[in-house]
């Protein structure tokens, strides 16, 4: 049997990863929808822990900025 269920988060322990997006609006999206999710549920997303990793076909163009709670994302340069 297989599935076509879409997988919005991975989680484990305290920390989280949101799946590969296709565009910097979509991935942003995602942001916004997780940290609702998680005030709703009393928790909180710490804008200061949380990096995004970009990867991108075109090495000229840069991602948006990514925000959560208004606060600017630090960009990582690799996953560790």
């Amino acid at each position: 049997m297989v599935s076509h269920e879409r997988v919005f988060e991975l989680q484990y322990d305290d920390d989280a990863a949101l799946p590969a997006a296709y565009s910097a609006t979509t991935l942003q999206g995602s942001l916004d929808v997780l940290s609702s999710a998680y005030n709703h549920a009393r928790l909180n997303v710490n804008a200061k822990k949380t990096e995004v990793l970009s990867l991108t076909t075109n090495h000229d163009s840069r991602a948006a900025p990514f925000t959560l709670h208004g606060d600017r994302l630090v960009e990582a340069r690799e996953f560790m």
